[in-house]
């Protein structure tokens, strides 16, 4: 996986940060990017359903999933939905590190952890279609 450094003000991309070997559940990973903010290189980490999602399952998916589990791994700084996309997507925020093993682990951890949860959350919800139609 490519990490690219994105400009604050145009969006656009302007430079490779470095190459990360990502090795699984890497279908969750809808994009990545790093914006430089306050003399601090940020991670934009993009997570998603690894397939998509019935159109009930939207919403459901959202009322059941837990931003918290995955906020609370110790270096994330931030987990916000972004409900404007077609299947659900949530933004991870944290710090660039300067050690490219361990910002992949952070990575890896980051979708470990969205998976487990996202597992438990289609568990949940999978008798709940009446509910949302």
């Amino acid at each position: 996986m490519i990490l690219m450094r994105k400009d604050r003000e145009t969006g656009f991309f302007e430079s490779e940060v470095g190459s990360y070997n990502i090795p699984s559940m890497g279908e969750y990973l809808e994009s990545i990017f790093v914006i430089d903010k306050e003399e601090e290189d940020m991670v934009h980490l993009r997570i998603t359903t690894a397939t998509p999602v019935k159109d009930w399952e939207y919403s459901a998916i959202y009322d059941y999933y837990d931003e918290d589990r995955v906020s609370a791994l110790d270096f994330v700084i931030k987990v916000e939905p972004i409900e404007d996309d077609y299947d659900p997507l949530w933004e991870v925020t944290f710090k660039l590190l300067d050690n490219i093993e361990e910002t992949e682990e952070q990575i890896q951890k980051i979708l470990e952890t969205h998976h487990i949860e996202l597992q438990e959350v289609m568990q949940e919800i999978e008798d709940k279609e009446e509910e949302y139609k």
